[in-house]
């Protein structure tokens, strides 16, 4: 059986719009803007008016996660049940987290990110590569047993972009560069050649509107 899974990334949350920036990492805690509800509700009206195929519903414990996965699927009354996953969770920034992004990423850390790529962690923090291990992990063993064949993940913009990296075998050190805005769609699927990308940061709602995407 294929087994198919849609990656959703959270609407804009709290933590998108401060400035300046910080690395925001997990910050469990933190959730959507006004503008991040109505993008996760304009989601719903795709879903409401489309109805594609949705078995089962998977978030990571991040409320802004959450909030995105409810408010987009109200329109749809069958499904009620969310399961949540600190496997589907943003990479763990550590001791980073919260900081100031201009702070921390200076010339001497910047240059050994460059270095170690995919092996550089933040004190006390996850790597890359260890982020697509419980990315692919979560994969092989939370929908691959399973029977269902539509499975939809409410996550993270970073998690997403390793996932597709790592599973599509791209350039690992420009992986955080892979486009993939708030509520935009990422597909993936599972057959007997194992996992493939289907397609990356579509807006099956339409044409992007810039007042609620950008």
């Amino acid at each position: 059986m294929i087994r198919h899974v849609t990656l959703v990334r959270h609407a804009e949350s709290e933590i998108n719009t401060w400035h300046p920036p910080i690395i925001g990492g997990r910050s469990r805690w933190c959730e959507l803007t006004p503008r991040g509800i109505a993008q996760a509700r304009h989601l719903g009206q795709w879903l409401a008016e489309t109805r594609p195929p949705i078995d089962r519903v998977a978030a990571s414990t991040a409320v802004r996660a959450q909030q995105t996965a409810r408010y987009s699927l109200e329109p749809h009354t069958a499904l009620r049940r969310i399961e949540t996953f600190t496997t589907l969770e943003e990479m763990d920034q550590g001791d980073w987290e919260n900081l100031p992004r201009a702070q921390t990423y200076t010339p001497a850390v910047i240059a050994q990110m460059q270095a170690l790529v995919w092996d550089f962690s933040a004190p006390g923090g996850e790597s890359q590569g260890q982020v697509f291990a419980r990315g692919l992990r979560w994969l092989e063993e939370e929908v691959l047993p399973r029977d269902d064949a539509h499975t939809w993940v409410f996550t993270h913009g970073l998690f997403i972009k390793l996932l597709v990296t790592g599973l599509r075998g791209g350039d690992r050190a420009t992986a955080w560069q892979v486009p993939i805005q708030n509520t935009s769609i990422t597909r993936l699927a599972h057959d007997a050649r194992g996992w493939r990308v289907i397609d990356q940061n579509t807006f099956p709602q339409g044409t992007i509107d810039d007042a609620v995407y950008l």
